[in-house]
């Protein structure tokens, strides 16, 4: 089977067809999977567990047309012709807002205010058809998340209703599995700031996820982007077997609340062998950033 695309939806569809035992072939025309949300060196690893597998991981490939053959299909890429009985598109989508004139962004997503009104003030949006407030960003972007999309219908109730709300963005926290690797990252990335010409440092982390008399330890990777001068958390990446996800949200929390990689150097994070070093990963990467 071949899969069309190495964002979130494609490799799940991976992960689940590899646990199934399936040959599969997994297409993507940007040079790295999920070149949004990770910066390659955090990626790298991910990227050759999959090739491990027997799995054909076609980077940096474009596919031109789709022929159906008797019983196969044949996909025509830059790269060369691939066959498969399955394919599953794992392209994205774009808004489905034509009908409406209203202001947009590029992709057709409406632009909307914290509060998810449009420049109508009888229309409302949220969800994949809208923008959402970036809180590091401060301005709007595009999040299609399943998570956003709850928190923004909640907070619209509540505002119309006349009940104090108390969201005021997002930071696009997102996690995936695959295979035995945690993936998780918030806030803005490294490519995220580049598009928003937004000045910003950044360093990265080589660490263990626990002690190492403790079985299960295993090496857990940070990236921190944050404010050139002042320090402030702006974003995050974490990449491990185990532990990633659940650094990235207290990181989520941090840049959140505002916090400099010397206050997240200090952060009282709890410890205990099964879990952590007595400086946590996280700890290590404030420390190391600043």
């Amino acid at each position: 089977m071949a899969i069309i695309g190495a964002g979130f939806i494609g490799l799940e569809m991976f992960d689940a067809a590899h646990d199934l035992g399936k040959n599969v072939t997994l297409i993507e025309r940007e040079k790295h999977i999920l070149s949004r949300q990770f910066s390659p060196e955090m990626i790298h690893n991910v990227e050759e567990a999959i090739r491990q597998t027997g799995t054909n991981l076609q980077l940096n490939t474009q596919v031109n047309y789709i022929s159906d053959n008797d019983n196969s299909y044949t996909i025509a890429t830059n790269n060369g012709d691939i066959t498969a009985d399955i394919i599953i598109l794992a392209l994205g989508f774009k808004p489905n807002t034509e009908f409406i004139e209203l202001p947009k962004l590029g992709n057709g997503a409406l632009l909307v205010d914290k509060f998810g009104e449009t420049q109508d003030p009888n229309i409302y949006a949220v969800g994949d058809c809208a923008t959402v407030h970036h809180l590091s960003l401060d301005k709007p972007v595009y999040l299609p998340l399943a998570t956003t999309a709850n928190k923004q219908a909640r907070m619209m109730a509540d505002k119309l209703s006349g009940k104090e709300t108390y969201l005021t963005g997002f930071l696009g926290s997102s996690s995936l599995k695959v295979l035995d690797y945690e993936l998780a990252s918030t806030g803005v990335s490294e490519w995220l700031a580049k598009q928003h010409h937004l000045s910003v440092n950044t360093s990265v982390i080589n660490d263990k996820n626990q002690t190492d008399y403790y079985p299960g330890q295993e090496d857990i990777k940070i990236k921190l982007v944050y404010h050139p001068e002042s320090n402030v958390l702006l974003g995050g990446e974490i990449v491990g077997k185990k532990g990633a996800v659940g650094r990235l949200n207290a990181l989520a929390v941090a840049i959140t609340a505002k916090m400099t990689t010397q206050q997240l150097g200090y952060l009282d994070f709890s410890y205990a062998p099964p879990f952590a070093r007595t400086w946590d990963a996280l700890n290590v990467a404030g420390n190391v950033a600043k």
